[in-house]
């Protein structure tokens, strides 16, 4: 295991498959980009261990299902990039717990909805609210 991993990149890349369960467990990872690659599957709910990431952007990938409600727990998180997937489900209100994340970047992913309206959110993250703008949020 790479403990000591801060920055784990594969962008524009044919790898494919599903990004490990085990990176929940690389306590010191502090930046997640995947974009433009070829992975698939569910976010690993595990991810919401590495609670010193800063920046977690898996856009324009295939990965499917829910986002998972353990992302809540990334308390340091700045930036949450996962547009141009197949993310369905409600956008978990754990969300709301991320006081420092500074970009919400969900469009693109026309099967999510959401328990909160966008002004609430807003409040709260002080995000913008253009990037839920394709989501079902804005009922």
């Amino acid at each position: 295991m790479m403990t000591s991993l801060r920055l784990f990149l594969a962008v524009n890349t044919s790898i494919s498959g599903r990004l490990p369960s085990e990176m929940g467990r690389m306590l010191n990872l502090q930046n997640v980009l995947t974009e433009s690659s070829n992975l698939s599957g569910a976010i690993p709910s595990e991810l919401g261990k590495a609670t010193r990431l800063v920046q977690l952007s898996m856009s324009r990938n295939l990965h499917s299902g829910s986002i998972p409600s353990t992302l809540g727990k990334l308390i340091n998180l700045e930036d949450l990039v996962l547009y141009g997937n197949a993310l369905t489900g409600s956008i978990p209100s754990e969300l709301l717990l991320l006081t420092n994340l500074d970009s919400l970047q969900l469009y693109a992913n026309s099967n999510l909805t959401g328990p909160f309206t966008c002004p609430n959110f807003i409040e709260v993250c002080e995000v913008s609210c253009r990037f839920l703008s394709e989501c079902r949020v804005l009922e």
